[in-house]
């Protein structure tokens, strides 16, 4: 079937979380059934589309073309990356990468490291499947062994203990780097004349005195750490969702079954309970504070987060984000090509870009200083790796729905198997 072609109208009237794939059992109550159908995986096309769909490389994005605070005269330094995706991200930070769990076991996507070449490619890419070619190159694998998690309270809820990882199925989990999105929006803030303040010590957080004798930020600015970090959590948070949401629809065009759901508790999943037996994904765990469950920061090699377990101090921190930014290759490098953006004049844009004097730099630091002295890391009162929401796509078992639906499966449903499965 040609996907370019399916309406979006239809994509989102026909959109439904369709649980019951093939080799599934719903256990009692008045819509038990047990599919007499093999589990049937996803083949490496489904998976790649969906993936796309989700967090795909489409070309450069339209930067941030204004902002009243800083240099009249230069240009919003926003964001971090200038790759456009199918998913939006709050100011450009596009700090989300997609973990992809299936019978072939763990994979990720590394879409922030797209650079020029790859941005060039989709640019230039005459076809749907040349597009997904790029992102697929971008998807490496993590681990051979099938993610489970043990379908029982705290970890899986009641509802989903049935249909969750079963054999067949693909889950996709978002994950977001909060210490890129957190630096990002400390920079702003503070370019907005914010002083970080924490309430409790009635203090800022961090060393604003420079900042504050320069006339760039303002004592009568205050804002709490809490609700700055709450700030950064909803603008993740909406980034995570549409990651999730974008796939769901390419799943119905696509004739898929699935769901988006927030089911599974994102500790067991990332990894937070391998003392305890559960090892979920296997990221990387810091014990910050005593009493407080480990923290999950990252996955080595793979998903690499700001966070002082992979960079040491603040200041390399700082240096780490500033580089993303500014550095040959970052979004306002220098050793760009003249194409290498969406601008008519991307080297002109570029060099009139504001950066970030040694006075905004070194309270950053001192902000990044203050954090991981006291809890060992940042943000302080979110995730550091944040997942809420997943996705799960199977093939539909249509016994089920005819049993005891009217009229739940669509045409794309309905003719999935001739269609993508015929030969």
């Amino acid at each position: 079937m040609d996907l370019s072609s399916y309406p979006l109208v239809d994509a989102l009237r026909d959109r439904r979380s369709r649980r019951f794939g093939v080799g599934m059992t719903i256990p009692d109550g008045p819509l038990a059934f047990t599919s007499q159908r093999e589990p049937q995986p996803l083949t490496d096309e489904e998976r790649a589309l969906l993936v796309w769909a989700a967090t795909g490389l489409t070309g450069w994005h339209l930067g941030m073309p204004h902002t009243a605070s800083g240099d009249a005269h230069a240009g919003a330094n926003y964001p971090l990356r200038l790759a456009g995706r199918t998913s939006p991200s709050a100011a450009g930070v596009q700090a989300s990468e997609l973990v992809i769990a299936d019978d072939d076991g763990v994979s990720i996507t590394r879409i922030r490291e797209a650079g020029p070449a790859e941005l060039r490619a989709v640019s230039n890419a005459a076809s749907l499947r040349e597009l997904v070619a790029v992102t697929t190159a971008l998807t490496e694998q993590v681990t051979e062994t099938r993610l489970r998690v043990p379908p029982r309270a705290p970890h899986v809820s009641a509802h989903n203990r049935w249909d969750v990882l079963q054999d067949g199925t693909t889950l996709f989990v978002p994950v977001t780097d909060m210490t890129e999105y957190f630096l990002t929006f400390l920079s702003i803030v503070t370019g907005e004349g914010v002083v970080l303040w924490d309430p409790a010590a009635d203090a800022p957080v961090g060393n604003p005195a420079e900042l504050l004798a320069l006339g760039r930020v303002h004592d009568s600015a205050r804002v709490p750490l809490a609700a700055f970090e709450q700030l950064v959590f909803q603008q993740a948070s909406v980034e995570s969702g549409i990651l999730g949401h974008n796939a769901q629809l390419m799943q119905q065009a696509m004739g898929l079954g699935g769901w988006l759901f927030g089911g599974v508790d994102s500790g067991a999943l990332l990894g937070a309970h391998a003392a305890q037996g559960v090892p979920g994904l296997g990221f990387d765990l810091v014990h910050s504070i005593a009493g407080v469950a480990a923290r999950p920061v990252g996955l080595s090699g793979h998903f690499e987060t700001l966070h002082p377990f992979y960079h040491g101090g603040p200041d390399a921190i700082v240096a780490a984000f500033t580089e993303l930014k500014f550095g040959a290759h970052g979004a306002f490098g220098t050793g760009l090509g003249a194409s290498d953006g969406p601008f008519r004049h991307n080297a002109g844009v570029r060099a009139e870009t504001e950066r970030f004097d040694d006075a905004t730099l070194r309270y950053l630091s001192s902000v990044l200083a203050t954090l991981i002295e006291r809890s060992g890391g940042f943000p302080e009162t979110i995730p550091t790796v944040l997942t809420s929401v997943y996705l799960q796509s199977q093939h539909i078992d249509p016994d089920f729905y005819a049993t005891h639906y009217r009229h739940a499966l669509p045409a794309a449903q309905q003719e999935h198997q001739e269609r993508w499965h015929s030969d």
